[in-house]
């Protein structure tokens, strides 16, 4: 047999066998580590998982706040992520409602909102507290705070920490505050603050937990419906937009 045919068969045996094995190299194999071992590329980036946000930096979950393709999101000492409040204050206070929640990835926001809601009845209660300074936004990062360190308060407290976890879940939320009467055989109106969003939809969580009927009756209600099944009627004094 001639040189250049044993060559060729030698070769082309060398291409059968090698081209299978660099197949079978995975393109996003990252370099191998000092042990040898080949390692995969670490996570990054934002990853929802159970109904939750979380960010990661090179394998790594973050912490704080962080900009996200132009929506800024704040994440829990335990890695779960919420959209931010703006304020370090009412971030933490919303973190004690929503990292003790469990959701799932098939979950509508509102039913995420109503779970979230639900935790705020059955973990606070209502006690009589001072009633805010309503100038600017501040006292509701303040109250929200003093809800969940307190696991109490009036209605502004109610208020404040569930309008900051309607915004939290992506809601376009509004505090209100202003009067109200209780029921239809109330002669006169009393102090009151309550939630509004999208516009149109009340969440009036102290009035959920003070009647007892298991959240249901002030939930995601219009005024109308509120007016006709319970006979309460609001006033709107001021309106803060979150």
């Amino acid at each position: 047999m001639k040189i250049k045919q044993v060559l060729g068969i030698t070769m082309a045996m060398t291409l059968s066998v090698s081209a299978p094995l660099a197949a079978a190299v995975p393109a996003y194999a990252a370099p191998a580590d000092r042990a040898g071992v080949t390692t995969l590329a670490a996570k990054n980036g934002l990853v929802k998982k159970n109904g939750k946000f979380y960010y990661y930096k090179n394998g790594k979950k973050v912490k704080g706040t962080k900009k996200v393709g132009g929506k800024t999101y704040y994440f829990a000492s335990n890695g779960e992520g919420f959209l931010s409040v703006g304020s370090k204050k009412g971030n933490q206070a919303v973190a004690k409602v929503l990292t003790n929640v469990k959701f799932s990835n098939s979950m509508s926001k509102k039913s995420k909102l109503k779970k979230a809601y639900n935790y705020i009845l059955s973990h606070c209660s209502y006690d009589i507290t001072e009633k805010p300074s309503l100038k600017g936004k501040a006292w509701i990062y303040s109250k929200a705070s003093q809800m969940m360190a307190n696991k109490g308060g009036k209605c502004y407290e109610y208020t404040a920490i569930t309008g900051l976890v309607a915004k939290a879940l992506g809601y376009k939320t509004q505090i209100k505050t202003g009067k109200h009467k209780l029921n239809a055989k109330a002669k006169k109106y009393t102090e009151h603050s309550w939630v509004v969003v999208n516009g149109k939809y009340i969440l009036d969580s102290v009035r959920d937990d003070n009647n007892g009927k298991g959240g249901t009756q002030y939930f995601y209600r219009t005024y109308s419906q509120i007016q006709k099944s319970e006979g309460t009627q609001y006033k709107v004094s001021k309106t803060f937009k979150l």
